[in-house]
């Protein structure tokens, strides 16, 4: 297994939001956001994603100084039914650098964040969207089916998610039937 680093939202330095700024980008290099912008977001994380600021955590995997993989965490209290609510530990950002793919990093990496879930005062459930279920599938993971909504957005009914599968970490765990209100926009 490889050496994880976990950090706080605001714990990594500039030099290293940079580095973590670079793999974004070269994972997602269509992105319409700048390198410069990427990290002045790892740099000062947008609250409006996330429950409590404070539950936001960055796991990065080094190597001589360069991020090879990453992944980011918080909580995110979503709705469903009657406006009922629940905490969810949201999974957004998990990548590998292209060179480094193979080499079991973004397993490593996901399952690093995904010890976090059940923890005491953390959410029992990950909820996240992906364009590779099945490589979620092999850690645990299950597909869900819901429509889903964010009750913020200008346009109420619409699907807030950008990628076609949204999963739940543990795959065994209880998920509700119906709409589910993402309640922000997606990660």
């Amino acid at each position: 297994m490889n050496e994880i680093s976990e950090y706080r939202a605001t714990e990594l330095t500039a030099d290293q939001a940079g580095s973590v700024a670079e793999l974004l980008f070269a994972v997602w290099p269509a992105s319409t956001k700048t390198l410069e912008v990427r990290r002045q977001q790892i740099l000062t994380p947008p609250s409006h994603y996330c429950t409590d600021p404070d539950t936001i955590r960055r796991f990065v995997i080094w190597e001589k100084g360069r991020a090879l993989a990453h992944a980011v965490t918080f909580v995110r209290e979503i709705r469903h039914g009657d406006s009922q609510s629940m905490s969810v530990l949201a999974l957004a950002s998990v990548c590998t650098d292209p060179d480094q793919r193979g080499r079991g990093l973004g397993a490593d990496i996901t399952r690093a964040c995904f010890r976090q879930v059940g923890r005491s005062g953390w959410p029992t459930l990950s909820l996240f969207q992906t364009p590779v279920p099945l490589f979620y599938e092999k850690l645990q993971c299950r597909l869900v089916d819901n429509r889903f909504v964010d009750r913020n957005a200008d346009d109420r009914e619409a699907n807030p998610w950008r990628d076609k599968y949204v999963m739940i970490y543990p795959g065994e765990h209880p998920w509700p039937d119906g709409v589910i209100d993402l309640n922000g926009p997606d990660y």
